[in-house]
C-alpha cells in the first residue's frame, strides 16, 4: 500500500462463468460498482488467457505493489516495474521499437 492510500474493503465478482455461458457479464459488473460503498474496491475476476491465442502477454507497470500480484496475472517473468514514472513515455517508445524491428 502507498502511504496515504485509504484501506479498502474488497468486493468479489466473478464472471468467468458468465462468459462461459455466452452471457455478457456488463450488466452484473455494473450492478456491482454501483452498490460499493465508498471504502470498497472491486476485484472482478474475468478469464484472461492469451496464450491460449498464441499472444504472449506483457505488463510494464509503475505500481510498486504489482510484485505481490501481476504474477498470478502475467506469470513470474511476464512484468517488469518501472522504477522512475517520469521514463514511461521513453520506455514504452523503446518497447514498440523493439517490438516492430524484432
Amino acid at each position: 500500500m502507498i502511504p496515504g492510500d485509504i484501506p479498502v474493503a474488497q468486493v468479489h465478482l466473478d464472471v468467468r462463468e458468465d462468459i462461459q455461458r455466452g452471457q455478457e457479464p456488463f450488466a452484473r459488473i455494473m450492478t456491482a460498482v454501483k452498490a460499493l460503498a465508498s471504502d470498497q474496491a472491486l476485484v472482478l475476476r474475468v478469464p484472461f488467457e492469451p496464450r491460449l491465442q498464441g499472444l504472449m502477454p506483457f505488463c510494464l507497470t509503475v505500481d510498486r505493489e504489482a510484485p505481490a500480484y501481476l504474477p498470478a496475472i502475467f506469470g513470474p517473468r511476464g512484468f517488469a516495474v518501472l522504477s522512475r514514472p517520469e521514463l514511461l513515455p521513453t520506455v514504452l517508445v523503446e518497447v514498440l521499437r523493439s517490438l516492430v524491428t524484432g
